[in-house]
């Protein structure tokens, strides 16, 4: 959508690249288009800016404004159904990393083997599934119930419609995963979830098999529905939280506005 104060009746063109459109600004001076954007495969999700040529123009041609306009815009993440593989995402970076404890006897991060992960994410009649592998080489799980937030996991937070989901899984010491949600938009669904998830601790890696039911997460979802998501991965080195690892933000503010988006 496209505002001019006072603008009413003026002739514009607009390019964004190869895409070009001309019309007139209505009554109010405003006008609203679609504009076809294609991005590499390689992209990654997020906030981007469209930069494009806007041109004003009076009905005798004279010339209001030319020159540069940027469009904000947001790319959704694709998730891909069960029956198609689904794009690896490698969280290795630094700038991928929160660090919670400052004092200097406390390590900074120091690597991908320090706290790194690769998950993919897919969808079915059953639900809606992350598969992650997690390295980390010190892996401490000792807390349980509302408080696994603090082991080593993984929280996930899903945000369709009017509903906003947090939960966090994690390996317990006996073995068990446990899924615990945090937020939800009804009461009584938050605690403890039973689900098929299941962590696994194997030559200091953690694999994590989440699977959420969509009667949990978003009521009666159909290809193409876009939702906010948001995930975070916790490091617990020595019995502290040390740091955390972010696909989007929104988990350690509890702000569903600053989620990703996918599709």
């Amino acid at each position: 959508s496209f505002n001019w104060p006072s603008g009413a009746g003026l002739r514009y063109r607009v390019t964004f690249g190869e895409h070009a459109q001309e019309g007139t600004l209505d009554s109010r001076g405003e006008t609203s288009f679609q504009i076809p954007v294609r991005f590499p495969i390689t992209t990654p999700s997020g906030p981007f800016l469209l930069q494009g040529i806007l041109s004003l123009m009076r009905t005798g041609g004279d010339v209001v404004f030319d020159g540069q306009v940027g469009v904000p815009g947001d790319l959704a993440f694709p998730i891909m159904p069960d029956s198609q593989a689904a794009s690896l995402q490698v969280m290795d970076t630094v700038d991928r990393i929160t660090e919670l404890q400052f004092d200097p006897m406390t390590p900074r991060w120091n690597g991908p083997d320090d706290l790194s992960v690769s998950w993919s994410c897919r969808w079915s009649v059953a639900g809606l599934m992350l598969e992650a592998v997690v390295h980390d080489q010190d892996h401490q799980i000792f807390e349980r119930g509302e408080d696994i937030w603090k082991n080593d996991s993984i929280q996930w937070a899903i945000g369709c419609a009017d509903k906003f989901t947090e939960f966090t899984v994690s390996g317990q010491s006996d073995g068990t995963t446990l899924v615990w949600c945090h937020r939800h938009g009804e009461s009584a669904a938050k605690g403890k979830w039973e689900t098929t998830s299941r962590v696994i601790r194997l030559d200091g890696k953690t694999v994590y098999h989440i699977t959420l039911p969509w009667a949990k997460i978003c009521n009666n979802p159909r290809p193409g529905t876009a939702f906010r998501m948001a995930l975070l991965v916790n490091d617990n080195d020595g019995g502290r939280r040390l740091r955390v690892l972010e696909w989007h933000q929104g988990i350690l503010d509890k702000d569903p506005a600053r989620m990703g988006w996918a599709l």
